[in-house]
């Protein structure tokens, strides 16, 4: 076992797992959106659920297009 040894100890010490204190809880987070949205869609029907969704995808989106669209106005083009 000593070329085991060898090895190990010529390895970068950042390649193993190393402990990180947390900043963002995503579990926390995606908990407080579900909640979120279980307030909003209360008592709608499917369909109205469905195009609340649709509603928020698409006002996403054109958030989206409108930042690249400001980043860089000379070579922007239109996302399908």
């Amino acid at each position: 076992m000593p070329a085991l040894t060898l090895y190990l100890d010529t390895v970068r010490p950042g390649l193993f797992m190393e402990t990180k204190t947390k900043t963002f809880d995503a579990v926390a987070e995606s908990r407080k959106w579900k909640e979120s949205v279980g307030h909003v869609t209360e008592g709608m029907t499917r369909e109205e659920v469905l195009a609340y969704f649709a509603r928020d995808a698409v006002h996403l989106r054109f958030q989206d297009a409108l930042k690249r669209s400001q980043a860089s106005p000379a070579t922007a083009e239109p996302r399908i």
